[in-house]
């Protein structure tokens, strides 16, 4: 994949942030440094982004993708309730499991839905647990 000053910019947005936007929101903070870019060209490069790893796409169960600039070995936690999606670390190693039992493995891509510790609380139907939120190990 060639530079792209766009490509950077956008890639940029992404790493500013600990949160997983959508291209509507990596289009407006864009749109702060290049203000002619368009919707269009955000997300063709950000399909780019994602097949070439540079990023991490995270589905919802709304059929939104999202975007993580974090490549490291994580999970996600997509919460029903809110829809805030955290950043799941120590999970343990998928691909390596898989490799030993002789399996290739491409990618993997782990995410799971329930409902979040903030939203648990609010009803306490779980009151011990915890989300790992946005902070990294």
């Amino acid at each position: 994949m060639r530079y792209s000053s766009r490509r950077e910019a956008i890639l940029d947005a992404l790493r500013s942030v600990k949160t997983h936007p959508d291209a509507e929101w990596v289009y407006e903070k864009v749109r702060e440094t290049i203000p002619n870019v368009s919707l269009g060209t955000v997300y063709r490069n950000l399909k780019e982004l994602s097949e070439s790893g540079a990023i991490v796409t995270v589905e919802t169960e709304d059929e939104c993708l999202h975007f993580d600039a974090d490549t490291s070995p994580h999970a996600h936690f997509v919460c029903k309730t809110c829809g805030r999606i955290c950043d799941v670390y120590d999970c343990g190693d998928l691909a390596q499991a898989l490799e030993e039992k002789g399996y290739r493995v491409d990618c993997v891509k782990t995410i799971a839905y329930g409902v979040c510790a903030r939203c648990s609380h609010k009803t306490n139907a779980f009151p011990n647990k915890t989300c790992y939120s946005e902070n990294k190990k």
